[in-house]
């Protein structure tokens, strides 16, 4: 029986491993395999659901938890414990592009906070890093580039703007826009026979690129080609139009203006103006300036007492025959020290051209006395020393201002509406005159005309005898609403 049993038991046993076999080869079991493909199935689902997976390559997903407490730092403006942080990814993965974005940002909101341009050159350094690394992904790319030209144009380094363009460009062939920002950047730098070329090859690609066609045509204009340049700034804002696109660069406004007033088109001009100051760009039609304060009375003309400083132009005013008789003394006996000035229009007369039309003789400037010149002038120089400490209204400028006969300076606007001009009448034919906005007056003998020269003025002296000039005394003002703390002088290109 026992045996019998025994037998009957590995029967059984041999008909069990039988049905195993079978089960194996109608169903075999891949354990191993279904977990990998789930695990990459999951992975992959992470990576897509991930909020920043747009600057974040494959490596820096590994250590995502990390990135993104840094960013948190930095939103909150942590920036200490952030750099910390930073630093500690860095060291360990030293070609982290979101880490080295991090740590330009970090340099980036420090320089802000502390004004520190040290801060923005080592932002700068790191944004650089980051377009170095060929794993950078294509929108931290675009990050990176357009913060790095923007802290480099900020620093004056034209070059590394351009270089950051450059890098888009190899980045994005395709993307003719980022063309004509390189262009952009050529004409800034002066450089515009580059700019016309990079435009020129963008328009060869699509002729009907609205920004290609306005800055070559700014370009044009800005080489004294106004027709052709008045022509294309036009066709590209239609184009632009067309497109439901709305440029908002007020050069492009302010030099189409202008073009159409050199060609005698005045109606044209200050429609653009007007638009201009309908976008925002200008205070007004025929307040152009680019650098302002909001808020500050604006009025083309000003009366001694509306400047705040009256009673101290009048003492000037009182003093006016000694301050004539040196400078016309020194006109007589040293006119080379009388030096041209540069005006950024195109300059019309009808003298010579080889005349000097326009010219000045230097007292002040820059917040220096010109010690060589008010030793030729002594009592002019101590009249204007005590009116620029009595009444600290000075801002920029004192000279002497010559303007010969025949000549016609077109319109032009001040590049801020924080400065007043006070100007002196030292020698004033009737013929000479100045329109500030829509009025038109003359000078008087001994007396200030003041008036905003952020407003369009322009000035002439027609018809006198060839040898009459117009000579003043010429002060600078601050605005008198500007507050005390802003009262520095900010290097304004001066116009005239």
């Amino acid at each position: 029986e026992e045996e019998e049993e025994d037998e009957d038991h590995v029967e059984e046993e041999r008909r069990e491993r039988e049905h195993e076999e079978e089960q194996i080869i109608h169903h075999p079991p891949h354990p191993v395999i279904n977990e990998v493909v789930a695990l990459r199935k999951h992975r992959a689902s992470e990576r897509e659901t991930y909020v920043r997976r747009s600057i974040t390559n494959r490596d820096d997903h590994k250590i995502r938890s990390e990135l993104d407490d840094i960013d948190r730092l930095l939103d909150r403006h942590n920036l200490d414990d952030a750099l910390r942080k930073i630093e500690a990814v860095i060291k360990r993965h030293p070609d982290s592009p979101r880490a080295l974005f991090s740590k330009a940002r970090a340099y980036d909101l420090i320089a802000e906070a502390e004004e520190d341009d040290d801060d923005v050159d080592q932002a700068i350094k790191y944004y650089e890093e980051v377009l170095e690394e060929d794993s950078t992904p294509d929108v931290l790319f675009r990050q990176a580039a357009a913060r790095l030209a923007d802290r480099a144009r900020f620093r004056g380094q034209l070059h590394v703007t351009l270089n950051a363009q450059r890098a888009m460009i190899d980045r994005f062939p395709t993307e003719l826009k980022l063309q004509s920002d390189m262009a952009l950047t050529f004409l800034v730098m002066g450089r515009y026979d580059d700019a016309s070329k990079v435009l020129s090859n963008v328009l060869s690609v699509d002729p009907s690129d609205g920004h290609a066609l306005v800055y070559r045509g700014l370009v044009s204009k800005l080489v004294g080609d106004v027709d052709e340049g008045v022509l294309e700034m036009k066709k590209g804002l239609r184009a632009l139009s067309s497109a439901n696109i709305e440029l908002t660069d007020a050069r492009v406004y302010y030099h189409l203006g202008e073009g159409l007033m050199q060609l005698g088109r005045r109606t044209e001009a200050y429609a653009v103006y007007e638009h201009g100051a309908e976008l925002g760009l200008f205070l007004s039609a025929y307040q152009r300036s680019s650098h302002n304060i909001d808020g500050l009375r604006a009025q083309p003309w000003w009366s001694l007492e509306q400047t705040s400083v009256g009673k101290y132009l009048k003492g000037v005013e009182r003093q006016w025959v000694s301050i004539r008789h040196e400078a016309l003394s020194v006109l007589d006996s040293h006119p080379r020290e009388f030096e041209p000035i540069s005006i950024p229009s195109t300059l019309q007369r009808t003298r010579d051209a080889s005349d000097e039309s326009v010219s000045e003789f230097e007292l002040f400037d820059d917040g220096e006395w010109h010690d060589e010149h008010c030793a030729m002038v002594p009592l002019s120089c101590q009249i204007l020393e005590d009116f620029a400490r009595s009444s600290n209204a000075s801002k920029s400028t004192m000279s002497f201002v010559l303007l010969r006969a025949g000549t016609r300076i077109p319109p032009l606007c001040g590049a801020s509406n924080t400065r007043l001009v006070a100007e002196l009448g030292l020698i004033v034919p009737s013929e000479a005159r100045i329109r500030v906005g829509k009025e038109t007056r003359g000078w008087k003998t001994g007396h200030f005309i003041v008036y905003d020269d952020s407003f369009e003025h322009e000035l002439w002296i027609e018809g006198a005898a060839s040898s009459a000039y117009r000579l003043v005394l010429s002060i600078d003002l601050w605005h008198p609403e500007v507050p005390v703390n802003l009262r520095r002088d900010n290097d304004d290109e001066d116009d005239e």
